[in-house]
């Protein structure tokens, strides 16, 4: 029954020409900002899937990344958006505007921002192209990345700090949501490192990995608890208060890299997205994937989110759609009564008394997947079980093999910088 309901899909919103950035709003359910290829900027209210705010030349080229500020409020309590560029530039918009109601209602051209004054409440200029940006939780400071990290102020037009550690290029930057001091930086040359803006310099780790890492995510739960998406189709855990030990987990069943990742607001639950084109959802403490959610139309996943209650997740991709899936594929959208809850629940714990045996298993574990995916899912594992059967003969019949073998966890880290 739970899969004969199973209906992810809800629906999309079309973003225009790609979507390169997405933010949700902490401080309102249901708002997302999305950013595109062609400079524009948009704020979504997605129960309504009308536009609150579009700017469509609010860059010049790729708007790479959005925050909101959670700190910077006016006195109305209105939230403040950052957007950072390939232009070199970070702009604060106010993501309450809006124009008159009417078919037009949010949408903002030039004409129009010239009219009503829509111009961005602050400009900062960085020294190259910014590929990411996160906002500190608690104090008004933010920051970016591009070859260098630089630390911000909202109320100075130039960095406080600028650090680096030989980085060619850092893809990701994230401040920890809890330890609002920390960040964690994902690099072109296959590194990860953590930084802390209390200390001099701001390093405090690195490791080096096999693979280069596209994005990164704390836990919102477990502050020490870091997920990273890597070029080698897997995510992974990490502590990092000993990024060195390896991996805590790892999740398979990409077929491609994976390009996004984010956690759930319960910390239970992780999503993730990539070249394949599909969306994977995770528990936490399971290797393999519970869901896996596809489209025809749908192509090379650029942002996943999960949606402040964690019921939702969103996910923007280079086909210029925002789409809109349910958590749990089975789940009912609207109101439920006290004896479809109980019903409910009953078929959950059967699932779970049952779902190891036999067909119960069988239709518990199968998903209805591409014959694209389905055929690199097949070449994968061939090519995991030749390699699996190579080791195995270097173990039995090579000297080489009489040393204890490496856990596939403590081969995720090839080296450790301090």
């Amino acid at each position: 029954m739970d899969r004969m309901f199973a209906k992810p899909f809800i629906g999309s919103i079309e973003c225009g020409d790609g979507v390169y950035g997405m933010a949700r709003d902490s401080s309102r359910l249901g708002v997302v900002a999305t950013s595109g290829a062609l400079g524009e900027v948009a704020v979504h209210d997605i129960p309504t899937r009308q536009p609150l705010l579009n700017i469509p030349n609010a860059h010049h080229g790729i708007v790479s990344s959005l925050t909101f500020s959670h700190t910077a409020k006016s006195n109305r309590g209105d939230s403040r958006l950052l957007s950072a560029g390939v232009d070199k530039s970070v702009k604060m918009w106010d993501a309450n505007y809006s124009t008159d109601a009417g078919d037009n209602a949010g949408f903002i051209d030039e004409d129009v921002a010239e009219k009503h004054s829509q111009k961005p409440l602050r400009v900062w200029s960085a020294n190259a192209g910014i590929n990411s940006i996160t906002h500190n939780r608690l104090h008004p400071t933010f920051a970016t990345a591009s070859n260098a990290i630089q630390l911000w102020e909202e109320a100075r037009t130039e960095p406080i700090e600028t650090y680096k550690w030989g980085h060619d290029n850092i893809s990701a930057l994230k401040f920890s949501p809890t330890e609002h001091s920390i960040m964690a930086a994902a690099g072109s040359d296959r590194s990860v490192s953590l930084w802390d803006t209390r200390v001099n310099g701001g390093s405090i780790g690195r490791i080096m990995t096999p693979f280069k890492m596209n994005d990164l995510s704390f836990n919102p739960i477990l502050p020490t608890l870091l997920l990273t998406a890597g070029e080698d189709h897997n995510l992974y855990t990490w502590d990092i208060r000993n990024l060195g030990n390896g991996a805590l987990q790892i999740y398979k069943d990409h077929v491609a890299a994976v390009t996004t990742c984010d956690w759930s607001p319960t910390g239970q639950q992780i999503a993730s997205g990539g070249w394949d084109r599909t969306v994977r959802v995770f528990d936490k403490n399971h290797g393999r994937s519970s869901d896996c959610y596809h489209t025809k139309r749908m192509q090379r996943l650029m942002n996943v989110q999960f949606s402040l209650d964690s019921k939702y997740i969103l996910t923007g991709s280079d086909d210029g759609n925002l789409r809109m899936w349910k958590s749990r594929a089975s789940d009912k959208i609207g109101q439920i009564d006290g004896r479809e809850r109980d019903k409910m629940n009953y078929r959950d714990s059967l699932r779970q008394r049952w779902g190891g045996v036999g067909e119960v298993r069988k239709v518990e574990r199968r998903r209805n997947t591409p014959k694209a995916i389905r055929n690199a899912s097949s070449a994968k594992k061939t090519m995991v079980d030749a390699q699996r059967a190579k080791e195995e003969n270097i173990r039995t019949h090579t000297k080489a093999g009489q040393a204890k073998p490496k856990s596939e966890k403590k081969r995720a880290v090839v080296s450790e910088q301090t």
